[in-house]
């Protein structure tokens, strides 16, 4: 619902601002809200009386209407890089690639909390600085993402510029594909791991 509501905001207030200007924004909340699970670790939000139920609510939600501020730009880029009369294997490809994020973070977040001790014993013990850890590191790592934000177009107006020009990148499309391919490849051997 909330992923709709920001669509809506979109579509009635922010058509004109500068896609690199809104994704950088989105960003930075989307790194505020995972900050802010540091107080949900160090009970932080029980002394500003919010329970742990309407805290992390409140903070699913406000992810949801961010997402959906990012949703119609995001679209309208894949739209048009995709290949006249290829559409429909392009947008797949695309799609696939996001839906494959969703697995990738888990492996990675997988990967790094096994670096410090994020047990349910540590928790048990108020020994929260392995949590604390892997929560500063997925935030600086979502900070770095906002690095790339300049490379977006500006709008969609110069996303159709681009595209009817046929600028295109032959390196950037060959680091598309590796970083898929090794996404897919972590992802189906971590899959096996689990399995077997």
């Amino acid at each position: 619902m909330m992923g709709l509501c920001g669509c809506l905001i979109y579509r009635t207030h922010l058509t004109r601002t500068s896609w690199r200007v809104l994704f950088a924004v989105c960003g930075l909340i989307q790194c505020g809200f995972s900050s802010m699970q540091l107080m949900l670790v160090s009970r932080d939000n029980e002394r500003v009386g919010l329970s742990d139920f309407w805290f992390a609510l409140g903070d699913d939600a406000a992810t949801a209407l961010v997402e959906g501020l990012q949703t119609l730009p995001f679209a309208a880029m894949l739209i048009t890089m995709c290949p006249r009369l290829q559409e429909g294997s392009s947008f797949a490809l695309f799609t696939t690639f996001i839906n494959l994020s969703g697995p990738m973070s888990r492996v990675c977040g997988v990967m790094v909390s096994n670096i410090w001790d994020c047990s349910n014993r540590a928790m048990e013990m108020q020994d929260f600085t392995g949590l604390w850890n892997v929560v500063a590191v997925t935030t600086v790592l979502s900070l770095l993402s906002l690095s790339l934000v300049q490379y977006l177009p500006k709008s969609s107006e110069e996303s159709m510029i681009m595209h009817t020009m046929g600028q295109q990148s032959e390196f950037h499309a060959q680091l598309f594909i590796a970083v898929f391919g090794a996404s897919m490849l972590v992802v189906v051997l971590d899959t096996l791991y689990e399995l077997g």
